[in-house]
Parts: C-alpha cells; structure tokens; sequence
C-alpha cells in the first residue's frame, strides 16, 4: 500500500510536495505508534510529537520544528480538530485517496500573501539581528567596564607596594 502511494505520487507530480511527505508518512504503517490515520480515515494524529520531531520530522521535512509543521497544515487549509489531541483534518486529505491532495492549494500562494510573509520575515530577522547587536554590545561595556574597574584595583595594589618600599 505504500509503495502504491509512493508510485502514484511520483507520477501525478514532477515533485513531492510537503503535503505528499505527510500523507506518506502518515498512511506508513510502521509510523502508527507516532503518527497515523484515524478511525474514519478523514483525519491523521499525532500520537506522539517529541518522537515525530525527533524521528520523522527531519528525516520528511529537513526540520525539527513541530509548530512550522502544524503552521504549514494550517497554511493548506488542514485544521487541527481536536483540542485534546494533535488531530488534523480537511476533506481532501483522507485516506485511500491521494489522489485527493491535488485539490488542497497553499493558501499563502498568491504573491501579495508571498510579499508579505518576506515582509514579515525580514522584520523579524531584523529586530532579530538588533536585538543581538544590542546584547553583544551589552557584553562588551561590561567587559570594558570590569577590565577598567580590575586595572584600578591592580594599580592600587601596585601603589600600595610602592608607599610600603618607600624609605
């Protein structure tokens, strides 16, 4: 079954995108104890999101990161569902069907939505790098600071040797 769904994603695509990697992994048998469909099939879980992260994550999606992930469903329109568990749905992604998953469209894909997530990122890589540069500055004045306050106490300490040498 699985390699049936690997085959027939391959050739319905020129590439693999992140929705194809979730359904793979999610419809993987071996994965069940971490990630896997639920009862009706109209949903996946995520039983288990330290061992998804740590296992599954980076290997499908070069990533360690569990809210990027949940961040990217959400940008598909996959909604989480269930407030007790890590439960996602949407109606074209279900299992059996992957043929479905050509019908979810990014809802981020329009180049006003594409602009404005660069915005977004260059701003926070922005206040990012300042608010670095403040604190490597922070760290340096205090470093002066103590390497100033440290020559004084060496300089009185020195004079001190002097004033008991002096006849």
């Amino acid at each position: 079954s699985s390699a049936k769904v690997k085959s027939s994603v391959s050739l319905r695509r020129p590439f693999v995108t992140c929705l194809d990697r979730t359904y793979e992994v999610v419809d993987d048998p071996s994965t069940d104890s971490i990630i896997s469909w639920s009862q009706s099939g109209k949903s996946f879980i995520v039983w288990n999101p330290s061992e998804f992260c740590k296992d599954l994550l980076h290997r499908c999606f070069g990533h360690h990161h569990f809210p990027l992930f949940t961040r990217t469903l959400n940008d598909y329109g996959i909604k989480k569902v269930d407030s007790e568990l890590w439960e996602f749905a949407d109606d074209d992604f279900v299992k059996g069907r992957p043929e479905l998953i050509r019908n979810i469209n990014n809802r981020g894909d329009s180049d006003s939505d594409s602009e404005s997530r660069v915005s977004t990122r260059n701003t926070i890589l922005k206040k990012k790098n300042n608010a670095e540069s403040r604190v490597s500055t922070r760290v340096t004045i205090q470093t002066k600071k103590k390497k100033k306050k440290t020559n004084k106490l060496v300089a009185k300490a020195i004079a001190a040797q002097f004033q008991g040498l002096e006849i």
